[in-house]
C-alpha cells in the first residue's frame, strides 16, 4: 500500500487517535487526530488542483518544520505530485538552484526560527530573486501568518486553501488511484557539499517499503 493510502486508511480505523502534535505561533501546544489532518492534507490537496497541479509536476517547501510543511508533503503525493524540500536556511542562490533543478511549479514558503530578525534571512525574502530569475514558478503560497511580499506571484494561505473549495474531493480519489508504486513520490537533495546538490528520487515503492519495514521492526498495534 503506498503511503497516501495508509494517511486514508488510518483516518478510517482511528479516525480520533492523536496523528501529531504542533506549536501555533504562540508557542502552545496542538494536537490533530488522524480525521483532523486527513481532512487538512485533503484540503490543501483540493487547492493545489485549482491551482493546475497535475501529476508528476515538481511542488517545492521552503520553511521550518510546522504544520503546513507536513499537509503540503501529504496533500503533493496524493494527488501524484512530486515534492522536494530546501532547509529553511537556505540562501537565494541554493533556494533557486533547487527549485530550478527540480522545475518546481508550485513553492510554499514559511518560516526560519534562527532568522534573529533579519529580513535577509526570512525566506519569505530570499524567495524574490528566485522569483525573478525563474518564469517556471507558477505560484508562491505563504503559509499561515507568514507576510506577503510585493509580488504578483505570491498568495496568501487562507486565499490558498480558499481556492480550492469549489473541487470535489472525488478529484484527489481519481488521481490517487491513478498512482503506480513506481511513480516519482519525492526528490530528495544531497547537501552539496563537493558541488551542487543533487536530487535523488523516491518513488512510491522507496516510501512503501521504508514504512512496511518499520513496522515489522518496531511492532506497532495499530
Amino acid at each position: 500500500m503506498i503511503t497516501p493510502k495508509r494517511l486514508i486508511k488510518n483516518a478510517e480505523e482511528y479516525p480520533n487517535e492523536p496523528a501529531f502534535s504542533f506549536k501555533d505561533e504562540n508557542g502552545d501546544w496542538h494536537t490533530d487526530t488522524w480525521l483532523e489532518f486527513r481532512d487538512f492534507v485533503f484540503q490543501i490537496a483540493k487547492s493545489l488542483i485549482a491551482l493546475g497541479v497535475e501529476s508528476n509536476d515538481k511542488v517545492c517547501i521552503y520553511s521550518y518544520n510546522r504544520k503546513e510543511w507536513f499537509g503540503a508533503y501529504a496533500a503533493t503525493q496524493i494527488i501524484g505530485a512530486v515534492v522536494t524540500s530546501v532547509y529553511h536556511t537556505c540562501s537565494s542562490d541554493e533556494v533557486e538552484w533547487i527549485v530550478k533543478n527540480s522545475n518546481s511549479k508550485i513553492v510554499f514558503v514559511g518560516n526560519n526560527p534562527n532568522d534573529n530578525g533579519e529580513k535577509k534571512k526570512m525566506p519569505h525574502n530570499r524567495i524574490l530573486p528566485v522569483l525573478e530569475k525563474n518564469d517556471h514558478i507558477q505560484d508562491v503560497v505563504l503559509m499561515k501568518d507568514i507576510p506577503l511580499a510585493n509580488h504578483g506571484k505570491m498568495v496568501a494561505w487562507d486565499d490558498f486553501i480558499n481556492s480550492g473549495n469549489d473541487i470535489n474531493e472525488s478529484e484527489i480519489h481519481t488521481k490517487l488511484n491513478n498512482i503506480n508504486e513506481n511513480d516519482s513520490a519525492s526528490l530528495i537533495y544531497t547537501s552539496g557539499t563537493t558541488g551542487n546538490p543533487k536530487g535523488v528520487e523516491l518513488t512510491h515503492a522507496n516510501w512503501s517499503f521504508e514504512v512496511s519495514r518499520s513496522q515489522e521492526i518496531l511492532e506497532f498495534n495499530q
